[in-house]
């Protein structure tokens, strides 16, 4: 059963793509646009993690998993981050002068620079579903671990407007 965190996944994911789809067809502001909408839900989906559900993860009791530190959580946000910010400002380039005629291999480049980020996410999904979460589900049991990434994020995947203020 998807739980609220995979459905929020989910729909970065698709923000992306329709980045991306709007980066192929070279509509240079559109993938702009929807860069910087992902670039903004997946900052906001990081500081909800590391607000609620990274604190209730370091209190676990029991030995930390190999490869679920909460370190290691919090360096792949940084990971994350500093990827967004180079994309953003290598598309941010590309607009700059959309008709240079080097503007297809750029765009090349910019897509497999945005492969990268699309590894380093899907890996800490990975990380999060067969570490964080089951961790969590043994400490909360499955109620608790529900309500826990309700207060986070609502059903469809959007983010709860309590939890995304501050």
């Amino acid at each position: 059963m998807p739980t609220a965190l995979h459905q929020h996944h989910a729909a970065l994911r698709e923000r992306f793509l329709l980045h991306q789809e709007a980066l192929i067809g070279l509509d240079l502001d559109l993938a702009q646009q929807r860069l910087r909408d992902h670039a903004s839900a997946l900052r906001e989906h990081i500081r909800c993690e590391e607000r609620l559900l990274l604190p209730r993860y370091a209190t676990c009791n029991g030995e930390v998993p190999r490869g679920g530190s909460v370190t290691i959580f919090f360096d792949e946000h940084r990971k994350i981050e500093r990827l967004l910010e180079q994309l953003e400002g290598l598309l941010s380039s590309l607009c700059q002068d959309p008709s240079h005629p080097q503007l297809r291999r750029g765009v090349l480049k910019l897509l497999e620079r945005e492969i990268l980020l699309t590894h380093l996410l899907e890996h800490h999904e990975h990380r999060e579903e067969s570490i964080l979460l089951p961790t969590l589900q043994t400490e909360l049991g499955e109620q608790g671990l529900a309500d826990l990434l309700v207060t986070v994020f609502t059903s469809d995947g959007s983010l709860e407007p309590d939890s995304a203020a501050t």
